[in-house]
């Protein structure tokens, strides 16, 4: 029980104020933590922005080298098919000499074939056989005559394509007969294959 000279003081104020700094206290806490939130993200994503920008210059600069490498790998074909398409005109060449020869040696050595009552009268070559037309006095001069072709060094085959009685108007069909005959060549089937082309 109070006395009559007790002094009454108001605490009301002072409470006041404590609750004012603990909530002041209380926002800046939560302030601070948003802060630092926001700063956390930023700072990861500025980190994930880095990461993405290093990966898109590294995917750059192999795509580059990608390109190069390709160029180069384009240039070393076209260089290769160069060198394949080279490599077939020599052998081309090498064998249309090797023809030639052939044919020069196989024609300096008809004349001495031809047996008696047989008679050369045309001839056409291409790399790969010669062709010859003329007269015989009979069949069988032309078939020992093909006979002693095909021992000949140069010659592969000796074929007789045709054989027909010279029946001019006025003349005995027994006078001879008309021949053609194709001689193959040595060689003529080879067929020049580049390096590297049964890959």
């Amino acid at each position: 029980m109070m006395t009559a000279g007790a002094l009454r003081i108001n605490l009301l104020p002072w409470r006041e104020a404590r609750l004012l700094r603990r909530r002041q206290l209380f926002f800046v806490s939560i302030g601070g933590a948003v802060t630092f939130a926001l700063l956390g993200t930023a700072g990861v994503y500025m980190l994930m922005a880095s990461a993405v920008a290093e990966r898109e210059r590294h995917n750059v600069d192999l795509g580059e080298q990608i390109s190069e490498m390709t160029k180069l790998t384009s240039e070393q074909e076209a260089q290769s098919a160069d060198l394949r398409r080279q490599q077939a005109i020599f052998a081309q060449s090498r064998q249309l000499h090797a023809a030639r020869i052939r044919h020069s040696r196989l024609l300096s050595a008809l004349p001495q074939t031809l047996p008696q009552g047989l008679a050369l009268g045309k001839l056409r070559f291409d790399p790969t056989a010669i062709q010859l037309t003329g007269s015989a006095a009979s069949a069988r001069h032309v078939s020992q005559w093909l006979q002693m072709l095909e021992t000949h060094v140069d010659i592969a085959t000796a074929e007789l394509q045709s054989l027909r009685l010279n029946q001019k108007p006025g003349t005995d069909a027994r006078q001879g007969y008309y021949y053609q005959v194709r001689l193959g060549l040595h060689g003529a089937e080879a067929v020049y294959t580049p390096p590297g082309s049964d890959l």
